[in-house]
């Protein structure tokens, strides 16, 4: 009598948790694709929010130098890259021949994009 109330029970949380997981993970996936502008992106809670959490002691422990690269252009001649760092409000100027930061321009809180003119 006692293995079958836990086999119901059991079955139970099972079933519970199948009808919870399919619209929580629908909602996760939105949530995702939103943030990164693709749909492939894993579903990880912790490669975004430790890392762009205001809770600067998670983010320094983990990797202190990740800026959230969120979108890039790319200089006329192919030099440069400008890139979008959201999470650090910075805009980054990189040297495309050695990967090396130039320069770390802060701008808006929360930037998404960058468009380099034909004067650079």
């Amino acid at each position: 009598m006692k293995s079958s109330k836990l086999l119901v029970i059991g079955g139970g949380l099972v079933l519970l948790g199948l009808v919870i997981h399919y619209p929580v993970h629908r909602l996760v996936r939105a949530h995702v694709n939103s943030k990164t502008a693709v749909e492939d992106h894993p579903l990880l809670c912790t490669s975004c929010h430790l890392y762009t959490s205001t809770n600067k002691l998670f983010s320094r422990l983990i990797n202190a130098d990740y800026y959230s690269p969120f979108n890039l252009a790319v200089s006329r001649n192919g030099e440069r890259l400008y890139v979008v760092a959201q999470d650090a409000d910075e805009l980054l100027v990189v040297n495309a021949g050695n990967n090396k930061v130039l320069n770390k321009i802060k701008v808006g809180r929360y930037p998404h994009s960058v468009v380099v003119d034909s004067g650079e």
